[in-house]
């Protein structure tokens, strides 16, 4: 009896360790009459960084192998589960032994697996060791999923349609979901492959998946959405100055803005700093060669400002060779970090290497690309700037790519000033005033130089060139002939008006250097500032508004009766009361009563003169 109990307690043993060897494979054909569990879940998720999700996904999934195991969840081979053949009902061979054994070689000249020695259902054995072998290699493990979908493809697109692979699950998509869950699947070995057809230019395919569903499995899609972010982050301010409080908070107190703006307003000859942020993307999941380029190529209303980029890794800056150059291909420097090219497509060299061999750019760093821009003379009231970020997404498909923008705006203001004459109150009676002149002072009390329009009369642009410029602003004689009786007066073009293109908020002088024959000139300047705000997203003025500091001492009011944001337009009334301005010391007064009295001083000359002549004639 007692012997007969350490029978029994041996076999137990036996048992037991034969059931914890990793990988066990039933190969007989009575393992097939093992039940195999169909209650197993899978369910998968958005990609673990969530930039891309699962709603509006289609998948289908492929049941590779059958499985038999105790609870378990995960991807791949799971080592205590047992793996026998999936062969379809009215089929005698699994749809798959081909792949690993006969006509599949990937890339390679033999097939994937050598079934020497082996019977077709024991070789099941050998298709489990060869997976089981890239349990640590990512690369490997979607190289061979990317390859499982290839044969798929392959083996349907033939005549021949009785060995067509079909997908043992198919899901239409969903809308607004953080997850899809599939259950009630037979115990077994799932290749996951996403199907959803492209609809955007944004769209991102997920890497096929291979994952043991036996019992529940949690996937995540392998997916990754880079995103690109184009922001401004300096005005009239160095490139270098900003990278030493990028790792502070007093930016704000040395000048900078305290957050990137995606919207601001500027003058021209103003420099900007242009700021593009980025991840550097996790390539893993995608064979042959990784698409990822930005292109951001300058506007016509912008300058580059030669030697302003700069490349900061995580907040630090990269020093390549000639780090600030205009100019700098792969041609001319293919280990550089980075390359601008002549079109103005900035890329990266993301092979390139540190001297200890680690990557310049390693995957998920943060990338900061700063460079200066001077807003042109021809600058719009919008001159927005746009990165555009091309990327692969599809891992079975290297061409397949996706793309998406991201811009920063920099406006300008339009101002339409009119001249009318005002009543006793000093408030503008609409009549329209002529023969005036003006000069516009900023803040720090330069003048402001212009381009006299040569196509629109009355209508002058902020100018920062040495030639061709002009410093005194004309009211218009009468309407331009394009302007009816019915237009605003926030788009100029009228009697007694003129026009200033191309300035951005802050604190300016309009000082009247002639007043209109028959009114009086205003003693002190008409100072006024500009302000506005911006979208956080859009980057676009959602208010704009103009005020007066001081008014005219002989209580002419100026007005600012109309503005409007979304066209960058404010129109301003500047009256003069009737009147004459006496003239002032060192005037034309002065000259006229100099020249008077050198009149008379030489008709004196000419008197004396002419006397002593004739008494000296007398004389004689």
């Amino acid at each position: 009896m007692k012997f007969t109990k350490k029978i029994a307690a041996c076999v137990l043993a036996l048992m037991l360790i034969v059931s914890s060897v990793a990988f066990s494979v039933s190969a007989a054909d009575d393992a097939r009459e093992k039940e195999v569990g169909t209650n197993a879940t899978i369910i998968i998720n958005g990609s673990e960084d969530g930039t891309v999700s699962v709603a509006n996904k289609t998948f289908d999934l492929y049941r590779i192998f059958d499985a038999s195991a105790s609870a378990n969840s995960g991807s791949g081979i799971q080592p205590n589960v047992s793996y026998t053949w999936n062969i379809p009902e009215g089929k005698t061979q699994s749809l798959f032994y081909n792949f690993f054994f006969t006509d599949w070689k990937g890339t390679g000249a033999d097939p994937f697996c050598d079934a020497t020695g082996t019977t077709e259902a024991s070789s099941v054995n050998k298709a489990v060791e060869y997976i089981s072998g890239f349990s640590t290699n990512a690369a490997k493990m979607s190289e061979l999923a990317d390859d499982l979908c290839d044969y798929i493809d392959k083996v349907n697109s033939d005549d021949n349609t009785e060995n067509d692979i079909s997908p043992e699950v198919t899901n239409p998509p969903s809308v607004s979901v953080s997850n899809i869950v599939y259950s009630g699947l037979t115990f077994g070995y799932y290749l996951i492959r996403d199907t959803t057809p492209k609809q955007s230019n944004s769209d991102v395919c997920s890497a096929p998946i291979l994952v043991t569903a036996a019992s529940n499995a949690t996937i995540y899609l392998k997916a990754t959405k880079p995103t690109i972010n184009k922001t401004i982050v300096g005005l009239n301010k160095s490139v270098d100055e900003y990278i030493s409080f990028l790792n502070t908070s007093s930016r704000a107190d040395n000048g900078f803005f305290s957050a990137p703006q995606k919207g601001i307003s500027a003058s021209a000859g103003d420099e900007v700093i242009f700021a593009i942020t980025f991840n550097v993307p996790d390539r893993s999941d995608y064979r042959g060669e990784y698409t990822f380029s930005i292109v951001d190529n300058i506007p016509s209303e912008y300058t580059f400002v030669d030697h302003s980029l700069r490349v900061c890794i995580d907040k630090t800056k990269v020093e390549g060779p000639d780090s600030g150059k205009t100019t700098y291909t792969k041609a001319d420097h293919p280990d550089a970090y980075y390359w601008v090219e002549s079109d103005g497509a900035l890329e990266f060299n993301f092979d390139k290497t540190n001297a200890d061999g680690s990557l310049v750019y390693p995957v998920k760093t943060p990338v900061t690309v700063l460079y200066t821009c001077k807003l042109s003379d021809n600058a719009a009231r919008k001159n927005t700037n746009t990165a555009k970020l091309t990327y692969s997404s599809n891992p079975s498909i290297p061409e397949n790519t996706s793309f998406i923008e991201s811009s920063a705006n920099v406006y300008t203001y339009q101002l339409v000033f009119g001249k009318y004459v005002a009543d006793a109150d000093g408030n503008s009676t609409g009549s329209p005033l002529t023969g005036a002149q003006f000069e516009l002072y900023d803040e720090s009390g330069n003048i402001v130089k212009f381009i006299k329009s040569t196509t629109e009369n009355g209508a002058y642009s902020v100018s920062t060139a040495d030639t061709g410029t002009v410093t005194t602003l004309e009211v218009l004689e009468a309407d331009n002939a394009n302007i009816t009786p019915t237009s605003t007066n926030i788009d100029g073009g009228k009697q007694g008006q003129f026009k200033i293109l191309g300035l951005g908020s802050g604190n300016y002088s309009l000082r009247e250097i002639k007043a209109p024959d028959g009114y009086a000139l205003p003693h002190n300047d008409f100072k006024f500032k500009i302000e506005d705000a911006f979208g956080t997203l859009e980057g676009v003025p959602t208010n704009l508004t103009l005020s007066f500091t001081n008014l005219d001492e002989n209580k002419a009011k100026p007005l600012c009766p109309s503005s409007n944001a979304g066209e960058q337009k404010m129109f301003i009334t500047i009256p003069n009361l009737p009147g004459s301005t006496l003239p002032s010391t060192g005037g034309i007064g002065t000259l006229i009563f100099i020249g008077i009295g050198i009149v008379l001083m030489g008709s004196c000359v000419v008197y004396f003169v002419i006397r002593k002549k004739r008494k000296n004639n007398a004389v004689k």
